[in-house]
């Protein structure tokens, strides 16, 4: 990939892939697409739980687990980890002399809210992100938000999303100077 963290780009859910990955309007009372857009977080989400889970291709699986809550006087609440994990590999040397294995893998804590502003009809809502991945003896950390609103018109079949995702910085890379 051509950033750090690229495992954040996957689409989580079926419904989310088939419409390109990027479900940032519709609501449709799924926890699972608060993560497209922290906006889609409703009070109708209270105490739900969201599962996901994908075998992707040779051995590598990635899923995301969320639950939320609604906090009176506060708004609503959600927690989730999304994680992708790369399986086992073969550890050799430059010789081809295997000496062992090791695994790869990356996740994502989140921790998200949403609120209604103004009126019911907008809604706007952030996501934070603690990213941390790991390869072999290499680790990485970071940090990110996401930032959304979502206005809708249920009596005339209208909504527009807007989202802002991913913004933020690596703490700390693989190998220093290397970001």
């Amino acid at each position: 990939g051509n950033n750090t963290f690229e495992f954040l780009k996957l689409p989580i859910s079926a419904r989310v892939a088939a419409l390109g990955g990027n479900l940032i309007s519709a609501k449709y009372n799924d926890l699972i697409v608060v993560i497209t857009n922290p906006a889609l977080l409703t009070d109708s989400m209270s105490d739900n739980v969201a599962l996901s889970y994908v075998n992707y291709f040779a051995d590598v699986n990635y899923g995301y687990a969320a639950y939320a809550k609604k906090i009176k006087k506060v708004g609503i609440v959600g927690g989730g980890i999304q994680y992708l994990d790369y399986g086992s590999f073969k550890r050799a040397d430059e010789f081809g002399n295997i000496d062992g294995t090791f695994k790869a893998s990356d996740m994502s804590i989140n921790l998200s809210y949403a609120n209604s502003v103004f009126d019911s009809n907008l809604v706007v809502g952030a996501t934070l992100k603690t990213i941390y991945s790991a390869m072999e003896t290499y680790y990485s950390w970071g940090s990110a938000v996401d930032i959304g609103a979502v206005y809708s018109r249920p009596a005339k079949k209208f909504a527009v999303g807007f989202v802002i995702k991913n913004v933020g910085r690596q703490w700390k890379p693989y190998t220093v100077g290397n970001y």
